[in-house]
């Protein structure tokens, strides 16, 4: 039982929660058994509508990761405890100081936040895109009018198979490989 508990409760986080890094792996074996013992994981939280929202009259919390982590507490059979709103830099604070067992939201990998914690597959992507006046020139990239708002679109593509600029031919000049399928 403990065994399929185990296996239930890692798949299911591997979903979007933040946790230690593996160098912290004995420590992260006793804060498992915790969980275990105590059928209880103790979760922070970020406020970041509509991803994570707490509403201001009655405190109660919503939104896709409020509903995962709340489906992963049924189906592990773990009673989930939402003990700390934080800000990005109390995570990893936190996370040492045992204030919390995982960090529930949305957070960008970054080379220094993965040598402090482990990352789950992502529940979805974000799109990045800059804005700004219209016909604004900056360096390779031209602003242009798109639906209403200002929005960037790089004049020089580039190849996906060598990073090389790409001259918008089927086959990249540097590396010979097909950039475009013919149509």
């Amino acid at each position: 039982m403990v065994t399929v508990a185990i296996s239930i409760i890692g798949l299911l986080l591997g979903w979007f929660v933040f946790t230690r890094s593996a160098a912290a792996r004995p420590a992260a074996e006793s804060q498992l058994a915790r969980i275990i013992d105590k059928s209880e994981i103790r979760c922070s939280y970020l406020i970041y509508s509509p991803y994570f929202r707490k509403e201001p009259n009655t405190g109660e919390l919503s939104g896709i990761f409020h509903d995962i982590m709340e489906e992963i507490g049924k189906r592990a059979s773990l009673r989930v405890n939402w003990v700390e709103e934080v800000g990005y830099e109390n995570i990893f604070p936190g996370l040492d100081s045992r204030r919390y067992d995982v960090f529930v939201g949305g957070l960008w990998p970054n080379a220094s936040r993965a040598k402090a914690g482990s990352f789950s597959i992502p529940v979805f992507y974000s799109v990045i895109k800059a804005w700004g006046r219209t016909e604004m020139r900056m360096g390779d990239m031209q602003m242009s009018m798109g639906r209403g708002a200002a929005e960037a679109e790089s004049e020089q593509r580039f190849c996906p198979n060598c990073g090389k600029p790409d001259k918008g031919d089927r086959f990249c000049g540097s590396c010979g490989k097909e950039v475009r399928k013919r149509q």
